[in-house]
C-alpha cells in the first residue's frame, strides 16, 4: 500500500514531527511511516519519555516541531 502525496503550492512539507504514544499500535505504525520519509525528522515519545498530563513537560516537548500527533491513550 502506498501513501498518497499531497502537494500544496507555496507550502513546504512539515519536517519536524513529534509523535506521542509512539509505543502503541497506532504510534508505532505512524512513526514507521514517517521515518520512511527521509526528509522528515521524527521525535517518537512513549509514556516513559513524556507524561502527557504534565503541561510544562508537554510544552517543552512540542517546542521546535512543525507537527504534533498525539496517539497516546
Amino acid at each position: 500500500m502506498s501513501r498518497p502525496t499531497v502537494i500544496v503550492p507555496g507550502r513546504q512539507a512539515p519536517r519536524r514531527w513529534l509523535v506521542t504514544g509512539a509505543a502503541g499500535m497506532l504510534g508505532t505504525d505512524l512513526v514507521a511511516l514517517l521515518r520512511a520519509d527521509r526528509a522528515a525528522e521524527v521525535t517518537a515519545l512513549t509514556r516513559a519519555d513524556l507524561d502527557v498530563t504534565d503541561a510544562a513537560a508537554v510544552q517543552a516537548a512540542v517546542a521546535g516541531h512543525d507537527v504534533v500527533v498525539n496517539t497516546a491513550a
